[in-house]
């Protein structure tokens, strides 16, 4: 018999934060729906977990960290390089048409959102 067990929501690092008028443009814009990439579950599941937009993949992703060496996990899936990341969020923003103040948003979402043990900061 199938399990549906899951794991207890982690509390996602922008909790409680506000949208602002530029996440409400750039979630609606990084939408699977609205840019067509939900093919790619993997990436789907990333730019939910950076936007925290639950219900757009399933399974959810719960957590991203990069370590020492700069590779990318979640706790689902070994990713890559975080370059990997950061070069298909900038390909996302181009295909979405994003503004110069949304593609910054998007960054510091990125920034926030994975804990990131290359630099020593996480």
């Amino acid at each position: 018999m199938a399990s549906d067990w899951r794991p207890a929501r982690i509390p996602h690092p922008a909790d409680g934060e506000a949208p602002s008028g530029v996440a409400e443009r750039v979630i609606r814009k990084l939408s699977p729906e609205t840019i067509g990439y939900r093919e790619d579950g993997k990436m789907a599941a990333m730019v939910a977990y950076l936007l925290n937009q639950h219900g757009w993949t399933d399974p959810e992703i719960l957590w991203m960290a990069v370590d020492s060496q700069g590779m990318l996990s979640t706790d689902r899936v070994f990713v890559g390089p975080v370059a990997q990341l950061d070069r298909n969020l900038r390909e996302l923003a181009d295909l979405a048409g994003l503004d110069r103040t949304e593609r910054a948003w998007l960054l510091h979402r990125r920034d926030i959102c994975v804990d990131d043990h290359s630099l020593g900061l996480g």
